[in-house]
């Protein structure tokens, strides 16, 4: 990833807007095309900084944000550990979870999920 690919992800943000950017978004706040963004995010896809949605340049998820619906919020974090099923809650304050133990491991790119 370039810099200027990861300038365009820096400003690829879900909570400025409370939804997933557009092409258009980005573009408009780089000071860029819409062609040139687009061109970004799918390499971007490529090196798995965010998803995109099979063939377009519509976002799908751009960590820690997805435009799709999942059983995660996004601050508060309640899920189940999928080892043992114990119910799991934490915050997450200053860009952490507010419990330092907590460990997340996936097993498939974030572009397979």
């Amino acid at each position: 990833m370039d810099e200027g690919d990861r300038a365009v992800r820096n400003l690829t943000l879900f909570v400025d807007l409370g939804r997933a950017p557009t092409v258009a978004d980005v573009a408009a706040a780089a000071g860029s095309t819409t062609a040139e963004v687009g061109a970004s995010w799918h390499r971007l896809h490529d090196a798995l900084a965010l998803v995109l949605q099979p063939d377009t340049t519509e976002l799908r998820m751009a960590n820690p944000f997805s435009a799709v619906a999942t059983p995660y919020r996004v601050g508060r974090i309640e899920t189940t550990c999928a080892e043992c099923a114990d119910s799991i809650v934490c915050e997450v304050v200053g860009q952490r979870p507010d419990d330092g133990e907590l460990l997340l491991h996936c097993l498939v790119p974030a572009a397979r999920w």
